[in-house]
């Protein structure tokens, strides 16, 4: 269970115990009570303040309810609850509660906003701001932010941000920078697939630097087709290599992907 599932759960029962309590309140109390008047009343003055968002006199109310001697422990409990719920709704309107909240409404300046405003930033904040960078088509200050905040460790999420905010940028050292670290971390074939046909639309390519980037594709198992297959057999051929050619077709033909004829063709 999540510290924030937590604190939700502890809100609501304490809002519910709480109405329960004032109705018993209103009925004048049995001694015998679980919760006595000088306890329930400051608390329910703290859920109503809370509510209309007043937290500091909120908080006062509940150190009112802990001031009154010889609290039980049913007592002390509902104050415990009374304090989560008042956190909970503080948090929600400050600080990375708000950033949070900004974030689920595409409020993308208001996130950048909260995050000037707050001391410290934890990663899905800096994430956050990050996209809203993007989103709000801010694309230097996205790369930029990145640069200063994650460097080279920001993993998966904040690469496929860069990436997104290079490619708007047309910044295309940023993109090939992002997906190399992609691939470095996650070895993905998809990556690996983006960063070989990037290489291979370099200009002035000589046959082998061709040929070393089909070898790697078909070490990464990015050969897409026929065509990709063949290609790299007859560069083989072509730059004295036959006995690696014919490996490559033999592969071919167990991944199905080329025929005897095709390669009787050769």
């Amino acid at each position: 269970m999540t510290t924030k599932f937590r604190a939700a759960l502890l809100s609501r029962t304490a809002a519910l115990f709480l109405a329960a309590a004032g109705l018993a309140l209103t009925a004048s109390l049995p001694a015998e009570a679980a919760v006595r008047a000088a306890v329930g009343r400051p608390l329910q003055e703290a859920q109503s303040l809370a509510a209309s968002g007043n937290y500091s006199a909120a908080m006062s109310k509940v150190h009112q309810a802990e001031g009154v001697g010889g609290l039980s422990p049913e007592e002390s409990h509902v104050i415990e609850q009374m304090r989560a719920y008042i956190e909970s709704k503080s948090n929600a309107t400050s600080g990375s509660g708000k950033l949070a909240n900004d974030y689920r409404a595409g409020r993308w300046g208001a996130v950048i906003e909260d995050a000037n405003s707050m001391k410290g930033l934890g990663a899905n904040d800096m994430a956050a701001v990050a996209t809203a960078y993007y989103k709000l088509h801010e694309d230097s200050q996205c790369l930029n932010y990145i640069d200063e905040h994650f460097g080279h460790g920001g993993g998966a999420v904040i690469l496929e941000i860069k990436r997104a905010c290079a490619y708007s940028a047309g910044n295309d050292k940023a993109q090939t920078e992002a997906l190399e670290e992609l691939v470095a971390i996650t070895n993905k074939p998809e990556y690996w697939q983006q960063l070989l046909n990037s290489a291979e639309r370099a200009k002035a390519l000589s046959d082998h630097q061709t040929l070393d980037i089909y070898r790697m594709k078909l070490g990464t198992g990015t050969l897409r087709n026929e065509s990709d297959w063949m290609t790299l057999s007859k560069l083989a051929i072509a730059l004295g290599f036959p006995s690696e050619a014919l490996d490559v077709l033999q592969k071919g033909v167990q991944a199905k992907v080329l025929t005897g004829d095709v390669v009787n063709r050769l």
